[in-house]
């Protein structure tokens, strides 16, 4: 399918999944849930999370806590992630449903309070190997029309690398339904 594009990009792109692919796999053994850090004792949202690390703070409760991204897609762009040190949305299942409902409800909020519109709100996860930091977060982002092509291209909905919130319950609420079958 990549028969259109030139050599070089097509250099260029498979460079681009292989890194991925070796980033994945070297945290494939990093524990699914643990005390608030990675194996590596390495995760910097553990740290932020811990307030070890500096970042400007929105939001925070017992469980999550909220935070401008360092390189905003858009107007607004905020991280919402829990505390508890999980590694990404694919080692989700359908019992982690009101957890991801609880940081969904967040982002909305958060977009709502800046006066971003419901169809200007973008809510979704990287899916792994696409993921560079290895801790579950949810990006929330707002108004859409102030994306530039590379937010774009990185936040699209519905590709290998993002998948919306909807679609992540969706897939919760399957698994949930397999399980209790």
């Amino acid at each position: 399918y990549m028969g259109w594009l030139t050599p070089q990009f097509q250099n260029f792109k498979a460079e681009y999944y292989f890194q991925f692919y070796i980033r994945y796999k070297s945290f494939h053994s990093v524990k699914r849930y643990s005390s608030g850090v990675n194996m590596s004792g390495n995760c910097v949202f553990c740290r932020i999370a811990k307030h070890e690390e500096q970042s400007e703070i929105v939001q925070e409760n017992d469980e999550f806590i909220s935070f401008k991204d360092i390189k905003p897609a858009a107007e607004h762009h905020y991280l919402i992630i829990p505390k508890l040190h999980i590694k990404d949305s694919k080692q989700l299942t359908g019992s982690d449903l009101d957890k991801v409902e609880s940081m969904i409800t967040i982002g909305e909020q958060l977009l709502t309070e800046r006066g971003i519109d419901k169809t200007e709100q973008l809510l979704g996860f990287h899916w792994p190997p696409f993921t560079l930091i290895n801790h579950l977060h949810l990006h929330a982002i707002g108004p859409r029309k102030t994306m530039g092509w590379l937010g774009w291209t990185i936040f699209k909905p519905k590709t290998l690398w993002f998948v919306t919130s909807d679609w992540l319950i969706n897939r919760l609420k399957q698994q949930s339904a397999d399980s209790s079958s």
